[in-house]
């Protein structure tokens, strides 16, 4: 899917003419070519952020509670603990993440964090603004005014940043870092004791 979205991006950027007079095909990239990718980008942050959520609650419900659990774990007792995790609220489900999978010890915790207040930003804010956690988590001024996600040079300089990818990386090196981070995350909270 990135490499899919980084060749349009870059057929889309290839097809600029060097001489529009009238700027209607910088116009068109502007405002509606890379903020239509950019949102193709921020749709599969998304949905990596829910996978690393779904893996966090497979992950929690699999770990033995007490030294009851000596024996393997039934397949009913691991749905019962799954549906638990259900019916809790996303800040609770966190909160057993961080108690019972340790996962702010993580080395990656801190980029599948920003990923969570991206992804809540895009999915609960109507004009798709920035939440202020996002903001204050990229060391962003959370009392200014910001274009919507796909459209904020600032918070694309802010994810940047953080990721430590170079000011001129476009939109899909992003996504495809937040990737890299959310895979290596998961493969190393399965592979910790708990």
């Amino acid at each position: 899917f990135i490499n899919i979205i980084r060749a349009e991006y870059e057929r889309r950027a290839n097809e600029l003419p060097e001489n529009d007079e009238h700027d209607i095909a910088y116009h068109r990239w502007t405002f509606l070519d890379v903020p239509f990718l950019h949102d193709m980008c921020l749709l599969y942050l998304v949905a990596t952020s829910s996978r690393i959520e779904r893996a966090l609650m497979t992950f929690a419900a699999r770990l033995k509670g007490s030294e009851d659990d000596s024996q393997d774990m039934d397949v009913t007792v691991f749905e019962e603990r799954l549906r638990a995790l259900e019916k809790k609220t996303a800040n609770q489900r966190l909160q057993v993440f961080k108690a019972q999978l340790k996962i702010e010890a993580h080395p990656r915790y801190q980029s599948t964090e920003i990923l969570r207040f991206l992804a809540n930003s895009y999915k609960h804010d109507a004009h798709l603004r920035p939440s202020k956690q996002l903001l204050k988590s990229l060391s962003l001024d959370p009392n200014l005014n910001y274009a919507s996600l796909q459209e904020s040079d600032a918070l694309k300089d802010g994810l940047t940043d953080f990721l430590g990818l170079s000011k001129q990386s476009a939109f899909p090196d992003i996504l495809e870092k937040f990737v890299e981070d959310a895979d290596q995350f998961l493969i190393d909270i399965e592979a910790s004791p708990n």
